[in-house]
């Protein structure tokens, strides 16, 4: 069989395996194909006009021999996004995937203990930002007030009257002329 130009389709597991660098058993088979800004390995899937897929997932389908559901993630037990051996992968949810990367303590922000002026980023001083974002109380309260004051400076600037950051108007939806 031939592709679209003229040269011959090597089937999958041809092209797969000799760009896996296999150790032992136990050890991570290094992918020394192409790999995405993440470090994980890309193979194309399809022909000429096929998606990139990743390596370490077909290699777990060709090696189980069977498809892993569309909904699931490729999770590697050994945190290097590398490696493509099948016994350090295995299907998961995205929440678990996370789950376990913070568990390990993957998240570089999940150690910082200090700010980037120096604050603590804990007890009262640490806001929860949507839930989920730490955020320097400090910081926070500084910024705001630094908005604030290039509000007021913007409207003092253009003569307008302002109580807080929001321009007077006059009921017309027009702002009043006068002295801040």
């Amino acid at each position: 069989m031939v592709n679209p130009h003229g040269r011959p389709c090597i089937p999958l597991p041809d092209r797969l395996w000799p760009k896996i660098d296999v150790q032992g058993p136990d050890d991570c088979w290094l992918w020394m194909g192409s790999r995405d800004r993440n470090g994980y390995g890309r193979i194309l899937i399809g022909g000429a006009k096929g998606q990139p897929r990743p390596a370490h997932r077909i290699a777990w389908e060709l090696h189980n021999q069977r498809k892993m559901p569309g909904h699931l993630h490729a999770t590697h037990s050994c945190d290097n996004p590398g490696c493509c051996n099948p016994k350090h992968i295995r299907p998961g949810t995205r929440l678990d995937n996370m789950g376990e990367a913070a568990a390990r303590g993957r998240f570089h922000n999940q150690k910082k203990t200090h700010c980037k002026h120096g604050h603590p980023l804990s007890g009262e001083n640490l806001y929860m930002q949507n839930g989920k974002y730490r955020v320097c109380l400090t910081c926070r309260r500084a910024n705001e007030v630094k908005a604030f004051r290039k509000r007021r400076a913007k409207f003092t600037e253009q003569g307008l009257t302002c109580r807080g950051t929001v321009p007077i108007n006059d009921g017309y939806g027009r702002a009043k002329k006068g002295k801040a």
